[in-house]
Parts: C-alpha cells; structure tokens; sequence
C-alpha cells in the first residue's frame, strides 16, 4: 500500500492555473473597487460629510462578500479543483494586500510630513496631541476591558482609532497584535486548531473599529463648526481643536472647509502631527504588551512551562521604523516634488487596497455578533474627544 496519494500532473497543474487565474480576477476586482472609491470620495457631497476612501474601501469590500459572492470570496463548499484553486488564488492576493500593502502605505505616508511642519504648530499643540492620546489611549484600553468586557485586541484598536488617526492606525496596528499574538502561540501551542478562528475574530475587530471611526468621525463634521462657535474659540484655536481631537485627516479637512482657511490649515498641521506621533504611540503600546505577556508568564509559569528559546522581545514594526525614516528623509533631503506625489499616490492605493482587502475577508455576522459594547467605546472615546479636546485647548489658550 502506498504511504501517500500523488496528485496527478494534470491536476496539479490545474490546480496551479486556477490559483493564477484567481489571483489575477481578484487583484482586478480590488483596484476596480479603489478607484471606485476614490471617485466616490471625490463627490462634493461626500466630501462634506468627511467620508474618506478608506471607509468607504472596507464598506464595499463587506456589501461585495457578504451580499454579492459569499461563496467566491469565503470558498464555501470549495470541493472540485477549480473552485480550491481559485479560493486559494483570492485568499492569497488579499493576504498580500491587507498585509504588505498596508505597511509599504505606512511608510510612503511618511512622505507627507516634515520635521519643520511639526516642530511649526509650537509645543502647546504638541503637549496636547499627546495628552489626548494617552488619555483617550488608556481610558479606551480600561473602558474596554474592565467595564465593557470587550476582547483586548478590539479594545485596542478602537482606542487607538479614536486616539491617533482613525483608520491608518488602526491598520498601521493590527501588524503589532498579530506579533503579540505569535509570540503568546511561540509559548503555548495548545490552541493551534483555534488560529484560524481567531484571525476570522481578528478581521472582525479590524472591521468594528474602523466603520466605529466613520460613523463618530462623520459626526463630528457636522458638530465641529458649531462647537467652535460654542467654546468662543477664534479661528486659530478652533483649528488647533480640531487637528486634535478629529478622527480622520479628511475629516478634519471637511470639518473645517466652510470656515476661515487658517482654520483650516492649523487643522491639518495639528492633525498630520498627531498621525507622526503613531510611530512612538505603537513603540510604547508594543512595550505593554509585551511586559503585560512577560507578567501573564510570571503568574502561570507552573501551569505553562517555558519554550527554551523563547525569549521575549519588544515588537519594533520594521513599518514603523520605515514611516519614521520617510519623515526624516523628506524633511533633510531635497526630494523632488514629482517623487513626493507619487509617493502619496501609492500610500493613499495601498491603503485603499488592503482596506478593501479587509472588506472581502469580513463577514456580517461577525460585525452584528459584537453587539452595542463596542458601539459604546466609541461613543464614550467621541464624548471625550469633543469635550476633554475643547477643554485642553481653552486651558492651554492656543494662540
């Protein structure tokens, strides 16, 4: 009796035609869509609205899976040759893209900032970037978990959706959970037939917590030029608060578009110093995680015996050090402006493409299963922005 089946030439090669053949059908079905939303954002009415590319790349990739191709995109019943093959070939590209794509768009987003733009809004706006992260940050991350009893990955991601810059961090940290989560199966492999669950859970969460972000950052639009108003704030001070407290770039962008232009660009110096300030924010969040893993072993160790070798580490996102490095480079180099734009032109298409990418693998089920909890994070985390921001910046009296 043989050991083992050879699979035939022809179908192996069958096989290998249908995972290219898919592959190719999907990467053409994914850049379809990004440009679709990018028109879409492009519509004055949506650009009122502050609904940017992004959300509007993971909302369509979800209504494409869950309504339109279930079965294409999950490769459910996926029995014969061609179906395997082109379930595989899908998967495949949409890996690639809500992985490697998302990190090359990290770091050529680098190319928007300088040194000297950021060091231009003053140290006021500085100390209160970084006071509105770490306090909506951890209370998010505490919220999350000890009163909602929420997972602490979603706790996280909705936190720091909320606390940095909307969908780019949120995308820009699900690399650092998932090396978290390796690190945690590199000591106890008990669960290897619960991986594939939990990145189906993953995907969820990384869904939540970005449509969380267009649903609380599309509010804000609509309520910023009023509470400026409300507050007493002139127009500097009003794009300061703004820049600090908004989701989204866009969103700070269309928030300010009917008021006076220097609102508009304190805004937007305010709001891409807080998109710098997410290389150190997932430095430090890295470190906690990884001493709150260090600790977990402390108190199981008799339980969980320890892997010779695994030895633990601070998670530094090789992304993390390459969106550092951008910022730098386009800030001491003379750059030319053509290189400069098509850097932001491809950032702004791998983000579209592995949000879309994050689309197609999210299931509604999933997203409707988690219940009001996380709604209510993000509601809480919105309050404080737009009442703790307006308070901090009357404080410090920007000017």
């Amino acid at each position: 009796m043989a050991d083992h089946i050879v699979k035939p030439p022809a179908a192996e090669a069958g096989t290998q035609a249908a995972v290219w053949r898919s592959a190719g059908q999907t990467l053409l079905l994914m850049v379809l869509l990004a440009a679709l939303c990018q028109w879409l954002a492009a519509l004055p009415r949506l650009q009122a609205m502050g609904i940017g590319s992004l959300p509007l790349s993971i909302l369509l990739g979800m209504v494409l899976a869950s309504v339109l191709a279930p079965r294409w995109i999950y490769g459910h019943h996926a029995t014969t040759t061609g179906s395997a093959g082109t379930v595989r070939g899908g998967q495949a590209v949409r890996r690639f893209c809500q992985q490697t794509l998302l990190k090359l768009g990290i770091v050529l987003f680098g190319f928007r900032l300088t040194l000297e733009q950021l060091w231009g809004v003053g140290w006021q706006a500085l100390l209160v970037d970084v006071v509105t992260i770490a306090t909506v940050l951890i209370l998010g991350i505490w919220l999350g978990q000890r009163w909602l009893k929420l997972p602490l990955r979603l706790s996280i991601l909705i936190a720091v959706g909320s606390a940095v810059c909307g969908a780019a961090a949120i995308m820009a940290t699900a690399p650092l959970l998932a090396a978290v989560r390796q690190s945690d199966d590199a000591r106890d492999d008990s669960d290897l037939a619960d991986r594939a669950g939990d990145e189906d859970r993953a995907e969820q969460h990384l869904a939540i917590a970005v449509a969380l972000v267009a649903l609380f950052g599309t509010l804000s639009v609509l309520l910023y030029p009023w509470l400026c108003q409300w507050f007493g704030f002139d127009s500097n001070t009003a794009g300061l608060y703004i820049g600090s407290t908004v989701h989204e770039v866009a969103q700070a962008v269309a928030a300010t578009d009917a008021l006076d232009p220097a609102v508009q660009h304190n805004a937007l110096i305010v709001k891409l110093l807080r998109v710098a300030l997410l290389a150190p924010t997932l430095l430090l969040l890295g470190e906690w995680l990884m001493r709150r893993s260090v600790a977990g072993d402390a108190v199981n160790m008799s339980a969980r015996p320890q892997r010779a070798g695994a030895g633990k580490r601070l998670p530094v996102p090789g992304f993390v050090l390459g969106f550092i490095a951008a910022i730098i480079a386009n800030s001491l180099l003379p750059l030319p402006q053509m290189l400069l734009d098509f850097a932001a032109e491809a950032s702004a298409w791998c983000l579209m493409l592995a949000m879309v990418a994050l689309g197609l693998n999210t299931r509604w089920q999933g997203m409707v299963a988690a219940g009001l909890r996380p709604l209510l994070l993000g509601l809480l985390l919105w309050l404080l922005l737009l009442a703790g921001g307006g308070w901090l910046n009357t404080l410090f009296a920007l000017a």
